[in-house]
């Protein structure tokens, strides 16, 4: 079967192409948007699903997805169906965004080593430590992978290593196509977080292609296609999923990541993905989303990053070495504000994985193709792949441990990153060894390490899209609290596993981060065509 790429961009960076003008989404960072004035595609959330299609319909609307996850649907409104719509009590309407992917690059960036390789990656993150000291290689854990879908080349062809959602996008109903990924982009991050060719043992690193957690399952949840789009409903459907079947699987699902970002341009609060995001969160699942490739000149993180709930992972660049000592953030890295930053960071430049033959970025980006089998590629999207077969070995080892847990132990456990601001920086470069340790007195008491932020509102009402007039929004305001001294004092007793970090109740203690100290490597337009370079 022939797999030929037809037109899909190379990357999982969105940017909004929907029914909302510019102007309309930049009111709605205030609170409110405006009428339309033409037929468009929305997300309308009530008290249930149920509640929203019955207001969709008596509208004169008409649903097209059915969204549990968020307590609503998606739905295709006329200005007078919106109109009519927008006078409910309680409702709430937000566009359903339509998403295009980005640009890639595959630059080495200098590197004296090539820091792309995973078996480098590897041993600069102690993922090699990890499989070999704690016996921990992801067997057991099932990560969720929402992206352009994954073909089962070489490495990733083992018996259950991939098992299959429905898939979501619009291809769907060619056989040829449904699951399977046009992009190259899916298959990519699936060879990160859990390749493994049929040769390769854990305890010999040097033989065969692995990825960062060779014995996790990954779960291939399709929602872009190969035109390059997809829509936050789409992607919402596809998180519903994987809430309904975490436990009903051949191995549970723990970890889910987000390699893409969407400019919906609503504060989390309000925003449908953002909520979406934060149920999977609490359904026990860790997410892992990428901050974003829009650089450093940002200042706030792309969606679902932004949300403080998940973990937000930036990219670094290596600089051709192995120890993580002279890392600097990778130039393409995006930037946060000053209350919600990236939270850690991650190997992310000219990564090589495994390579989907005649996919669209084979034929878009030749000059990353490295042999016959494998893609360099870089951006925050590469990095969470790394992030997610992190945690893949942390709960394989501590299947106990909580969402929140994970977090505060990947934080905590990172490895500093000098002159890097925290707002891309985050606490450091991940160290899995450092997590691990600290996960293992932490698993024994989640209920101290509960986030304190403010939820995405879930009850509708919280951004009321008003008729004619364009009401103000009634949701709470950001508040700027950081993890309260209860949930993150890092006062552990173990002393062996603590490696001497501790929390204060406001910020990161025992170092400060400046941002006058790194200096960007020098990237060819060729590799980074857009604002929102790599892929």
């Amino acid at each position: 079967m022939a797999l030929v790429a037809t037109g899909l961009v190379a990357s999982l960076t969105f940017t909004t192409l929907g029914a909302q003008t510019t102007t309309a989404r930049a009111e709605s960072i205030r609170g409110f948007v405006a009428a339309p004035t033409a037929a468009g595609d929305y997300i309308v959330r009530l008290a249930d699903a149920d509640a929203a299609a019955r207001a969709v319909v008596e509208a004169g609307g008409t649903v097209t997805k059915r969204l549990a996850l968020v307590g609503g649907v998606a739905a295709h409104l006329a200005p007078s169906a919106f109109r009519e719509l927008a006078r409910v009590s309680n409702v709430t309407i937000t566009p359903d965004s339509m998403l295009r992917t980005q640009g890639a690059n595959t630059s080495s960036g200098g590197s004296t080593v090539d820091m792309g390789l995973l078996s480098n990656i590897q041993q600069a993150t102690a993922a090699t430590t990890a499989w070999n000291g704690y016996n921990t290689t992801g067997l057991g854990v099932g990560v969720a992978l929402v992206d352009t879908g994954i073909v089962p080349v070489p490495g990733l062809d083992r018996p259950g290593k991939i098992i299959n959602a429905p898939d979501f996008s619009h291809e769907a109903s060619n056989p040829e196509l449904a699951n399977l990924d046009t992009a190259g982009h899916g298959t990519h991050l699936a060879g990160i977080i859990a390749g493994r060719d049929a040769n390769a043992d854990p305890r010999k690193p040097s033989v065969g292609f692995m990825g960062m957690a060779p014995n996790a399952t990954l779960i291939n949840v399709k929602v872009a296609t190969a035109d390059g789009t997809t829509s936050v409903s789409t992607v919402i459907e596809g998180l519903g999923w994987v809430v309904e079947n975490r436990d009903t699987l051949a191995v549970p699902i723990r970890v889910l990541n987000l390699a893409f970002a969407a400019d919906t341009g609503l504060p989390y609060q309000n925003d449908p993905l953002a909520y979406a995001v934060e149920q999977v969160w609490n359904a026990g699942i860790v997410v892992i989303a990428s901050a974003g490739n829009a650089g450093p000149t940002t200042d706030e993180l792309a969606n679902p990053a932004y949300d403080p709930f998940v973990i937000a992972v930036g990219a670094t660049d290596a600089r051709g070495t192995i120890t993580l000592a002279d890392d600097v953030l990778a130039d393409y890295s995006q930037n946060g504000s000053a209350t919600r930053g990236v939270d850690v960071v991650a190997p992310g430049t000219s990564v090589t994985s495994l390579r989907n033959p005649g996919s669209f970025i084979d034929w878009l980006y030749p000059e990353g193709v490295s042999d016959v089998r494998f893609f360099k590629g870089s951006g925050t999207s590469q990095a969470t792949a790394v992030v997610s077969g992190a945690v893949a070995l942390l709960l394989s080892k501590f299947p106990t441990a909580t969402p929140d847990t994970i977090k505060y132990t990947l934080r905590a456990g990172s490895y500093p990153l000098s002159g890097a601001m925290s707002t891309r920086g985050g606490t450091g470069s991940l160290n899995i060894k450092w997590a691990l340790d600290n996960t293992k007195a932490a698993a024994n008491n989640p209920a101290r390490y509960a986030q304190p932020w403010e939820p995405s509102a879930g009850s509708a009402g919280n951004f009321l899209v008003g008729g004619g007039t364009s009401e103000p929004y009634s949701g709470s305001p950001w508040v700027a609290r950081r993890w309260t001294s209860a949930g993150w004092s890092g006062d552990i007793t173990d002393a062996d596993v603590w490696a001497a970090r501790r929390w204060t109740n406001d910020t990161w203690d025992a170092r400060r981060w400046t941002d006058d100290s790194w200096t960007a490597g020098t990237w060819t337009s060729a590799g980074w065509g857009s604002v929102l370079g790599g892929f």
